[in-house]
């Protein structure tokens, strides 16, 4: 699980590890927290956008899946420093395909987001998912870049891929603050 210590990725690494499986977890606490990671987790902490870094790591079990949830999280931050928003949230997701690839995991799971669709205009509930992809913010368009990656990436492997665009999503262990 990428970003197994944010409030997302631990909930779910949790959740996993009570269902009986090994969870390794990768995050580099840029906005997580080390207390959320969940007791029997394996905790790696890396900055997945290094690829040096993230191919150093050794995992002892075969990797079956990755839930990829790292991100910076933040459409006003993307503006203050969109080079680490670019390396964050796009190449760190081609890095991870790119792990899976080593690893011969065979499912990608994507955390994408709402900012893909940009502003939505005249919005009468749910939003259908083919509704135009407009982002106005370094972090939607990279969120819709890595989309369009893992879409080309997995044509050439074995890899099965899921993605998902998380809304207005909040809860316990949230940083609040970044």
């Amino acid at each position: 699980v990428t970003g197994g210590a944010g409030f997302i990725g631990s909930a779910l690494a949790k959740r996993l590890i009570e269902k009986g499986n090994k969870v390794y977890i990768l995050d580099d606490l840029s906005t997580g927290f080390k207390s959320n990671i969940p007791a029997g987790g394996v905790f790696y902490k890396v900055d997945i956008s290094n690829k040096k870094r993230l191919f150093d790591l050794y995992f002892p079990d075969k990797v079956d899946g990755v839930f990829h949830l790292a991100a910076q999280p933040s459409s006003e931050a993307s503006f203050d420093d969109p080079d680490r928003d670019i390396d964050v949230n796009y190449k760190a997701t081609y890095n991870i395909l790119e792990f899976c690839r080593m690893h011969d995991c065979k499912r990608f799971i994507y955390a994408s987001s709402m900012s893909v669709y940009g502003d939505v205009k005249d919005s009468k509930g749910a939003i259908p998912e083919n509704y135009p992809c407009e982002p106005v913010s370094y972090y939607g368009a990279n969120k819709l870049a890595s989309e369009k990656i893992i879409k080309v990436y997995v044509k050439k492997t074995e890899i099965k891929e899921t993605i998902f665009r998380l809304f207005n999503v909040y809860g316990p262990g949230q940083n609040m603050f970044n």
